[in-house]
C-alpha cells in the first residue's frame, strides 16, 4: 500500500500558485504547511511542526468536503473530544500524521480501538486511544509497561500475549499501538449460534490460555479482566489465540483496584 495512498500522483499548485507541487509522502512538515496550508485545520498549521515527518494526510477528502478547515469550536480539548473525553475521528482521518483510520473495532470505558494503516511502517495495526482523563492516562502507562515487559521476555512470541508495538501521545490522548489480530472468542461462538465448539478446540484454547496465565504468574502480573471478549484469534481460520486488554492489569504487590 502506497504511503501516500489516495493522493498519489496528484499535482496541486503550491502556495504561490505559480508552479505545480507534486505530493508524495513522507514530507517535511514545513513543506506541508507551505504548499498544503489550505487543507490543514488552523490548529494543525502549528501542531504539524512538532513532528519530524508527515507520512499521511487525506488531502483529497478534505479538498472535496467543501467545509471550511477551521479548528472545531468547543470546550472539549479544543473540539477534538466529546463530552466523555473520547477522541473524535472518522474513517480516513489521520492520527499523528502517520496512521490512517480504517474503522472502529472496539469501544469501552477506557476509550476506543481503531483498525489503522501505519503509513510509516506500511502495516495494519490496532490503535487503542484512551479517553482524555488523568486516571486513564496513568493506567495506560501501567498497561504499556506490563505489555512491554511481557514482550521483552518472550522474543519468540510463544506466550500468547498481544504484542505492543509502541506508545505515543496525540492531542492529549495516550495511544497504544498493537499488532492486528482477528475476532474475539465471544464473536467466534456467536458465529456458531452459541452452540459451543468441539472438545478438541476447547482443549487447544484452554492450553494456550493456561500458558499465558502461567507466563503472567512468573512476573506476578494479574490480568483482572479475563473473558471471551479479551481473547482473540490470531487469524480468522486458525485456532491460535492471544490474550489482550491489560487495561485493568496490575502487579500483585501494586493492587490498583480494591476488588483484586
Amino acid at each position: 500500500m502506497d504511503s501516500y495512498s489516495a493522493i498519489a500522483g496528484n499535482t496541486l499548485l503550491d502556495g504561490d500558485q505559480k508552479r505545480p507541487f507534486k505530493m508524495k509522502f513522507p514530507m517535511e512538515p514545513r513543506d506541508v504547511v507551505m504548499n498544503l496550508s489550505k487543507y490543514l485545520l488552523d490548529y494543525e498549521k502549528t501542531e504539524i511542526l512538532e513532528f519530524d515527518q508527515v507520512y499521511y494526510l487525506n488531502i483529497l477528502e478534505r479538498k472535496n468536503s467543501g467545509k471550511p478547515l477551521q479548528t472545531p469550536d468547543g470546550p472539549e480539548n479544543g473540539g477534538f473530544d466529546n463530552d466523555k473525553g473520547e477522541y473524535i475521528c472518522e474513517v480516513h482521518d489521520h492520527i499523528a500524521y502517520r496512521f490512517e483510520v480504517q474503522k472502529r473495532i472496539g469501544k469501552g470505558s477506557f476509550g476506543q480501538v481503531f483498525k489503522c494503516f501505519d503509513h510509516m511502517k506500511q502495516e495494519v495495526v490496532a490503535l487503542k486511544i484512551l479517553r482524555n482523563k488523568k486516571r486513564l492516562y496513568k493506567q495506560g502507562l501501567i498497561e504499556a509497561g506490563i505489555l512491554q515487559k511481557l514482550k521483552d521476555n518472550d522474543p519468540e512470541d510463544k506466550k500468547n500475549i498481544v504484542r505492543i508495538l509502541e506508545t505515543l501521545v496525540f492531542r492529549k490522548h495516550l495511544i497504544l499501538s498493537f499488532e492486528m489480530l482477528s475476532m474475539n472468542l465471544y464473536e467466534f461462538i456467536k458465529m456458531n449460534n452459541f452452540q459451543g465448539v468441539s472438545e478438541g478446540l476447547v482443549r487447544r484454547f484452554a492450553i494456550q490460555i493456561l500458558v499465558s496465565l502461567h507466563y503472567m504468574k512468573e512476573f506476578s502480573i494479574v490480568h483482572c479482566d479475563m473473558k471471551p471478549e479479551n481473547i482473540l484469534l490470531r487469524k480468522s481460520n486458525k485456532s491460535g489465540i492471544k490474550v489482550i486488554d491489560f487495561g485493568s492489569g496490575t502487579y500483585e504487590q501494586d493492587q490498583f483496584y480494591t476488588y483484586i
